[in-house]
């Protein structure tokens, strides 16, 4: 299996494995076949409208274009958009899209790598790309700025697990820091990956992450708490305001 090593903002390197290509294409192969599905239910509703309302074929060409093509042209980008870079192929098959610091990508991004989709399948490019770089990148890829990783199953059971080991999760709890409900996804997402990085110097990257907090958030930590217990209490207000813990 292929790896890569992301570099968080915080410098700290996480081997994450890559997705093969293998993956890759049963994802697109997934993908199509729910848009196909779609496509079909779609044009029968469609027939079915149109004719009840004795619509001309001109009307029927403009309702195929709004509710069948346009949403299957936009499908890729949007689901990337807005479900952190997975499409319910990649879903399915526990990958998604990346940026080389294992944050979400940015909608720029997934529009390039998106434009460029059709020049990977239909030359075949895109396979022999994924084959022969270092981080199994298509075209699409290496001019956004992308990489597809795989899904480690179960990191956020494993964070929450942790934080409860802590004693911070509870039915009663309460955030304690509550200007940490000013961090975004990705700076919790480096919270996230440097608490779990078990490499040398982790106690070093975790006091250089808590200094960094305490003057970005500008708090102070609890009485007695250390710089380690001071970010799962960080991560965990933040889970807490945003329901979500960025992995």
């Amino acid at each position: 299996m292929s790896n890569t090593k992301i570099t968080t903002g915080q410098y700290v390197r996480i081997e994450q494995p890559m997705a093969s290509v293998g993956e890759r294409i049963l994802a697109v192969l997934l993908d199509t076949l729910v848009l196909v599905t779609y496509s079909w239910l779609a044009l029968m509703f469609c027939t079915i409208i149109v004719l009840a309302f004795n619509g001309s074929e001109a009307t029927m060409y403009v309702v195929v274009f709004i509710f069948i093509i346009l949403p299957c042209w936009l499908y890729q980008p949007l689901m990337e958009a807005f479900n952190k870079g997975r499409t319910l192929g990649k879903l399915a098959l526990g990958i998604k899209v990346a940026t080389d610091d294992g944050s979400a990508p940015t909608v720029g991004k997934i529009i390039t790598r998106w434009l460029l989709l059709t020049i990977d399948i239909v030359t075949g490019i895109g396979v022999v790309s994924i084959l022969f770089t270092r981080k199994n990148q298509r075209l699409g890829d290496l001019a956004a700025g992308t990489i597809v990783i795989k899904v480690k199953k179960g990191n956020a059971e494993e964070r929450i697990e942790m934080l409860r080991e802590y004693g911070f999760v509870s039915e009663s709890y309460r955030p304690f820091y509550r200007s940490v409900a000013k961090l975004t996804p990705r700076q919790a997402q480096i919270i996230s990956q440097v608490l779990s990085h078990y490499g040398p110097n982790r106690q070093y990257y975790i006091n250089q992450l808590g200094n960094k907090v305490i003057h970005t958030l500008r708090i102070l930590p609890a009485p007695g708490a250390g710089a380690q217990q001071f970010l799962y209490a960080v991560l965990n207000d933040y889970y807490y305001y945003s329901s979500t813990v960025e992995m």
